[in-house]
């Protein structure tokens, strides 16, 4: 971005400021191979890094300046309440464990991350002015653009993460659950997600390539918006089209209305001129903006119409056929049930969540428990029966079920208050005020804000949108200038001001010295998961093992798993040693995470194994057994294995009766049914 900074800075704001950039553009693109969860996970991991990082720099510079400044913004106090909300929901959830840290494999959401973005939002209002916001802005496009040019040959085939995979340049190196060349992921995962990133970034791109007066800034924003435009349209998602839908049509309606007093805007430069200050770039020319606008309309219809063919069929299909309660309870269709009906269903279920946990809802994310124990019975007829839905689909119902009432509200309240505040700048400021180009970057910022909410209607948030979800009126305060800010004068003399830079440091190597061990210890455990799975228990555990030392706090899926492969060890050497750790390791995680109705079903399997040594185990299996099907009463799946335990355990009738249960939920249950008759014989 062009500009000269008014006065220069100290090494603090520099490294702030710096840390900041490689935040906003490193996040999307980070993802790895070697983890449990390729995306998500390493990109939470980076936010942590830089939240803590960024945090530190921001006290050492108070330290240094002898003064604390914080920024009070419209968002304050919102946000201090939304904390507020995710702290309470997290003292009364049914799995605090979770609560804090995340559901293991999504991470985002937790407790714990909300707090780091709520220090980046704080932290870039206190630390960064109108220039950098810029940037940072800028630095966002230019991440997106260059996810969209990673993921947009993965359409054709050619894939660059398989080549960085496995050293061929193809797209064969995915599952049949990730076939980019249907539906591109780039970095971020998932189509959706990608989606979810691209329509928050589109409207932005537009809103500089209209507000910079530099040619060469509006060829960059121009290419930027096409490449991400392309590659949006190749995630055919159905949500993110609505979204974008309604982000561009927002955007070109708001700026029409802001401009209907000046029909002169798109024909000659006027004679008023908007910016006179030098450290501020320029609005574009009302003539380069005719041309801007234009091809962007050109470029929209004409990569709709040669690339767009498959989504537009599928948001066709949808339209026609709106999922109904009455499709959503019969038998799933040879191709799969419809997303839409599998939507219903878990929409309901979220209500159901809700009433029972109606203040503070089930905990932050702790969709994942909750939802099992109101899980409509419907579910078990989709495709989709047997898939573990930690999130609600529907960012609003899942807030209204694991933080009630109270969160959502708060929730709500922070997004209408920053739409408020954006729609009354964008209608009160004057086309002949010096601040009013400012509206052209406040309505880019506003239209990604409302495609996100668009979008997380039928979907969740991850970390990039949830880091923009922050950044974004961070952002807009900065470029206007807006907020009071509030110093502390900290009067400390150079011993104590010593112990501070000490504690900080200190702080700063111990985040670090918890990240590193946490990557570590999920390498291991997605290792160590992946040779029990190959039935290689003996290198299992030694993975296992590393993956539980390394971990700062016991992680209890990790312990469950460990037990889980020791239950084989034990087998296999009639080791006691074996034997008592599976059952340590398996008490351990129940203890920590109860309701996690994985971890029951985990402990049933193990006792299960453990009574080949012991039929006294058979009883421990029953009774974990039992647990997990109060926690997944509707579950099919789940019913299945308390049946076949009961068969075990010798309880022949209990057993039928439970696989009629079980039947009863699923009548296209083919291994209940030839259990059934097989039982019913004996």
């Amino acid at each position: 971005m062009p500009g000269e900074q008014p006065k220069a800075d100290s090494f603090f704001d520099q490294a702030i400021t710096y840390s900041f950039y490689l935040l906003v553009f490193f996040v999307p693109i980070i993802f790895t191979t070697s983890n449990y969860e390729l995306f998500e996970f390493p990109k939470m991991l980076f936010v942590y890094f830089f939240a803590g990082l960024i945090f530190c720099l921001w006290v050492l510079k108070s330290l240094s300046e002898k003064k604390f400044t914080l920024v009070n913004t419209p968002l304050t106090i919102p946000l201090l309440l939304f904390l507020a909300s995710q702290i309470l929901s997290t003292i009364f959830s049914i799995d605090r464990h979770t609560s804090i840290f995340g559901y293991y494999s999504r991470f985002n959401g937790g407790t714990l991350s909300t707090f780091s973005y709520l220090i980046l939002f704080f932290a870039a209002v206190s630390n960064l002015n109108r220039i950098k916001a810029l940037r940072l802005a800028s630095i966002a496009i230019l991440s997106s653009f260059f996810v969209s040019l990673w993921g947009i040959p993965s359409h054709f085939g050619y894939d660059p993460s398989c080549f960085l995979i496995r050293g061929k340049l193809d797209a064969a190196c995915w599952s049949q659950d990730f076939q980019p060349t249907l539906r591109i992921f780039s970095t971020l995962g998932q189509p959706n997600w990608l989606a979810a990133f691209l329509v928050m970034t589109i409207p932005l791109s537009l809103a500089f390539g209209l507000f910079l007066k530099q040619i060469q800034f509006k060829i960059f924003f121009f290419l930027s918006f096409l490449a991400c435009f392309l590659a949006f349209l190749f995630t055919n998602s159905r949500a993110g089209a609505l979204a974008l839908a309604f982000a561009l049509l927002a955007f070109g309606g708001i700026f029409v209305l802001v401009n209907l007093k000046s029909l002169r805007v798109f024909v000659k430069k006027p004679k008023i001129s908007y910016l006179k200050d030098k450290v501020l770039p320029k609005a574009g020319s009302y003539s380069a903006n005719f041309v801007f606008i234009f091809l962007s309309i050109i470029s929209i219809l004409t990569l709709t119409l040669l690339f767009g063919g498959f989504l537009i069929g599928r948001v066709k299909e949808a339209a026609q056929k709106p999922p109904s309660q009455t499709q959503a309870s019969q038998l799933p269709a040879p191709g799969g049930t419809e997303s839409g009906q599998i939507r219903l269903i878990v929409w309901r279920g979220a209500l159901d969540v809700f009433r029972h946990y109606p203040l503070f809802g089930s905990g932050v994310e702790t969709f994942g428990y909750s939802y099992y124990q109101y899980r409509p019975a419907e579910h078990n007829l989709t495709t989709e029966w047997n898939f573990l839905y930690n999130k609600a689909h529907n960012e609003y119902l899942n807030y209204l079920a694991t933080t009630g009432f109270v969160g959502t509200l708060v929730y709500f309240l922070l997004i209408i208050v920053f739409i408020i505040w954006a729609v009354q700048f964008i209608i009160k400021q004057k086309s002949t005020s010096p601040e009013s180009s400012n509206r052209l970057l406040i309505i880019g910022f506003l239209c990604g804000y409302l495609a996100y909410l668009i979008q997380n209607f039928f979907g969740f948030s991850i970390v990039v949108v949830s880091l923009l979800f922050f950044l974004y009126p961070a952002l807009t305060f900065l470029i206007l200038d807006v907020g009071k800010r509030i110093s502390l004068n900290l009067k400390l003399n150079a011993f104590l001001t010593r112990i501070g830079i000490l504690f900080v440091s200190l702080l700063f190597l111990s985040n670090i010295f918890f990240l590193v061990r946490t990557f570590l210890a999920d390498v291991n455990f997605a290792t160590g998961l992946g040779l029990f799975q190959l039935d290689d228990y003996e290198s299992a555990d030694l993975y296992l093992k590393k993956a539980a030392g390394l971990i700062p706090l016991p992680e209890p899926l990790y312990l469950s798993y460990l037990g889980y492969n020791a239950s084989f060890l034990a087998q296999e050497t009639q080791s006691k040693e074996f034997l008592q750790e599976a059952l340590t390791q398996t008490k351990k995680a129940l203890q920590i995470s109860p309701a996690n109705l994985t971890l029951w079903r985990n402990a049933t399997n193990t006792y299960l194994e453990l009574s080949n040594l012991d039929q006294n185990f058979l009883t421990q299996a029953q009774i974990s057994a039992q647990a997990a099907a109060k926690l997944a009463p509707t579950d099919a799946e789940t019913l299945l294995q308390f049946a076949q335990v009961q068969k075990i355990a010798g309880n022949g009738a209990q057993a039928i009766e439970t696989l009629e249960k079980v039947l009863h939920l699923k009548p296209n249950y083919q291994e209940a049914k030839d259990l059934l008759s097989e039982w019913k014989k004996t």
